[in-house]
């Protein structure tokens, strides 16, 4: 996924480098696959895995950035009129069959990502790595 930071900053008053930014999203498991400037802006390529699927909009991204910063983040809910009562199709993927293949994948991204090192280099001694896949009521989990 791809964001503007400063349309985020619409939502989070960003007081950090991108460098910054790039790392404390990358820790809290938003792997930043690039950067780029464009004119006065930075745009940053996410890679957003199965399970944060609530980082696929501006305002979840914000209510996320914010988190990792401990900053507030400036949502508001807007009035959707809708007069409509007619029903609509929703296609939702079985994740039932595909949760193994998100759990090694969740896993390999904490490899990939050195997040062990890191913690390490911090001080941390007893280190497990978790993936967690929720389905509805259902959840999975898979560690190494």
């Amino acid at each position: 996924m791809k964001f503007s930071l400063n349309w985020l900053k619409d939502y989070v008053d960003v007081n950090i480098d991108t460098k910054e930014l790039d790392h404390r999203l990358t820790m809290s498991g938003m792997e930043v696959e690039k950067i780029v400037k464009l004119g006065d802006d930075q745009i940053f390529d996410l890679e957003v895995t199965p399970n944060r699927a609530d980082c696929l909009s501006i305002l979840g991204l914000a209510r996320e950035v914010a988190a990792v910063l401990g900053l507030p983040a400036k949502l508001s809910i807007p009035d959707l009129n809708v007069d409509s009562t007619e029903p609509c199709d929703i296609q939702i993927d079985d994740l039932e069959k595909k949760h193994e293949k998100i759990l090694e994948k969740a896993l390999k991204q904490i490899e990939d990502r050195r997040y062990e090192q890191e913690l390490v280099s911090q001080g941390v001694k007893d280190i497990v790595k978790l993936a967690i896949v929720f389905c509805g009521k259902k959840l999975w989990l898979k560690y190494a």
